[in-house]
């Protein structure tokens, strides 16, 4: 047997009256349309070395004094950082540089960047590079367990309208099918 239903009705303060939520919501969220994988990504030239196909990318920067990673938006600011010149993550270190230094900078920046939303981010990163590093492997494996995940999905390419061949979008519900699912 199910227990009684809670029922929480929201209240205007000033009037005491029920609260209606509003009948148009407008959502001002600027990573919106990222989100939903609406949103284009730059392409840039096919000549250049490195892609500019992404949103949020991710760069790892190994120096003889520190280590550090960000992640990138596609217009160039840094969205989430973290670096062993930051006192809070140097005080639990032995040497700002070894392997141990880019995994613990790896955790504490796939943490930060589930804090702030980001589930997933570009990182073009060669097998060989990988191989070669184990600071960069160890790096890596601390995002991935971080659970961000190093490949951004693609854009949905949107057709035009009159094509025939337009993908249906997720939340689009066409009358016909549901006439046909009865």
């Amino acid at each position: 047997m199910l227990g009684p239903q809670v029922v929480i009705q929201l209240r205007n303060r000033s009037t005491g009256a029920a609260a209606v939520p509003p009948s148009v919501f407008i959502n001002k969220n600027p990573r919106n349309l990222e989100r939903m994988r609406l949103a284009r990504k730059q392409q840039g030239w096919k000549l250049e070395s490195e892609s500019r196909e992404y949103w949020h990318r991710l760069l790892f920067d190994a120096s003889h004094r520190h280590t550090s990673a960000h992640v990138e938006h596609r217009t160039g600011r840094s969205v989430v950082s973290a670096s062993t010149r930051e006192l809070c993550l140097r005080r639990h270190l032995f040497s700002a540089v070894d392997v141990s230094a880019a995994e613990n900078v790896g955790r504490v920046l796939a943490r930060r960047c589930l804090q702030a939303g980001l589930t997933e981010v570009h990182f073009a990163a060669t097998e060989e590079e990988l191989q070669r590093s184990d600071r960069l492997r160890l790096f890596v494996r601390a995002m991935e367990e971080g659970g961000v995940k190093l490949q951004e999905p693609s854009a949905i390419q949107s057709e035009p309208w009159w094509s025939k061949h337009r993908e249906q979008k997720p939340w689009h519900v066409l009358e016909e099918d549901v006439i046909d699912a009865r």
